[in-house]
């Protein structure tokens, strides 16, 4: 007797069309979740998008109200949804009538590009030209090739710069020629609470700058400049203002005293009073490197009995060696070489080992010393009774007889080109 064999069991959806199929759970999630960041990335470009058309318009304001000529044909955006990318053909913001002295900055395409997850951060690429001409040839030139900024939007659509980053920088002059070219420059500034006093930093870093094409062919790594200024006004926009205010207020009280033939300048006293009470300072540092090579300057200062304090600390590393390269570049003769060798060899600390000098410059209890050695006192100086210079007040009336002549050429200074965004 033949025993029959059992049938296989057949899953019920066997023969279903694969269409059919019921969805994975794991696949719901999977196109769930992708939808999520499409309307995301969706909502993100929209925002970038009204962000960075915000930022335009101030940028054009603030040029406009300091009396700069704008031409720019109309924004495009595109780079949807993972880049907002706004193309301008054509960016040309000018100050002054282009027959003297203009300041121009162009760029002819640029595009502006922000990613939407982080639409404070903003790149620029051109190349974008900005400096100083004369009848249409650059005196002084800034040629960049791609610029990365952090910009705050505030409340009232006022941009704010934090940090800026220029690549591929070229300075030139005349018909196009090169004077020297940077790899990398950044500018950075920040704000800190510091005690009853806000402190304003200030950062510039310059990496591989490269003086081939100039009469000095130097080559640096790099040189970074840093300031700090602790007072008691809280942006940097404030301080600026006062020392403005301060300015002019001087500036007119002293040409006051030129006009009235005075004897002495308008007073100071009152002013470092108020410098030294409020415990304001800053300090300043220098680096410069180039192979073996090195620069480094610090510079600090305050205001102590109603009377500046300084002390200026400089490090020379290998400097020897760098006075003979100069010399051998021609920038300095054998003679004067010799004699600055000869001067540092007085002057300052040697450290072997680094072989570094360290010279300190310092001011202080009213005495003027460099190391040990004291270069000049200032027991019966009085900032209330400095002599009014004479050659300065034939400066001023000669600046008021060329004031006419000279409006026009004060529009177009690098100076103006530099508003608070």
């Amino acid at each position: 007797m033949t025993e029959k064999k059992s049938m296989t069991k057949k899953t019920v959806n066997a023969n279903k069309p694969v269409g059919q199929q019921p969805v994975p759970v794991q696949a719901k999630i999977i196109g769930a979740v992708l939808l999520l960041a499409f309307v995301g990335c969706s909502i993100f470009w929209f925002v970038a998008k009204n962000k960075l058309a915000s930022f335009e318009e101030s940028f054009i304001k603030t040029y406009r109200e300091k009396g700069f000529a704008i031409e720019k044909e109309p924004t495009t955006f595109s780079g949807f949804p993972f880049t907002v990318k706004g193309h301008i053909p054509k960016l040309k913001i000018t100050r002054g009538d282009g027959k003297s002295m203009s300041v121009i900055l162009q760029g002819e395409p640029v595009e502006v590009s922000i990613a939407p997850w982080r639409p404070s951060r903003i790149t620029v690429t051109g190349p974008i030209t900005y400096g100083a001409y004369a009848s249409g040839v650059p005196v002084l030139a800034l040629k960049v090739e791609r610029i990365q900024t952090h910009i705050n939007m505030g409340k009232d659509s006022k941009a704010e710069v934090h940090d800026m980053k220029l690549y591929d920088v070229g300075i030139i002059k005349g018909e196009g020629d090169k004077i020297a070219s940077v790899a990398e420059f950044s500018v950075k500034s920040e704000e800190k609470a510091d005690g009853d006093l806000t402190k304003l930093f200030l950062t510039l870093e310059l990496e591989n700058i490269d003086f081939a094409a100039s009469a000095m062919p130097v080559v640096l790594e790099k040189i970074s400049l840093e300031g700090a200024v602790a007072s008691p006004y809280k942006t940097g926009d404030e301080l600026a203002s006062a020392v403005q205010s301060f300015n002019k207020g001087y500036n007119e009280d002293l040409k006051k005293r030129c006009d009235a033939k005075a004897e002495c300048m308008p007073p100071l006293k009152v002013v470092l009073h108020a410098i030294e009470d409020s415990k304001s300072n800053f300090n300043f540092n220098m680096n410069l490197k180039g192979g073996d090579y090195g620069l480094s300057l610090k510079l600090e200062g305050l205001v102590k009995d109603a009377f500046p304090e300084l002390l200026l600390t400089i490090d020379l590393k290998n400097i020897d060696k760098l006075l003979d390269f100069v010399v051998e570049t021609g920038l300095l003769t054998p003679s004067m070489a010799r004699a600055s060798t000869l001067f540092l060899a007085n002057v300052g600390n040697f450290d072997e080992k680094a072989n570094q000098r360290r010279i300190e410059i310092r001011l202080a209890e009213k005495v003027l010393k460099m190391g040990d050695k004291i270069l000049w006192e200032f027991k019966d100086f009085d900032f209330d009774e400095i002599k009014l210079p004479v050659a300065y007040c034939s400066y001023l009336d000669k600046a008021d007889a060329d004031k006419e002549s000279k409006t026009e050429e004060a529009a177009g200074s690098l100076v103006g080109l530099n508003p608070a965004l």
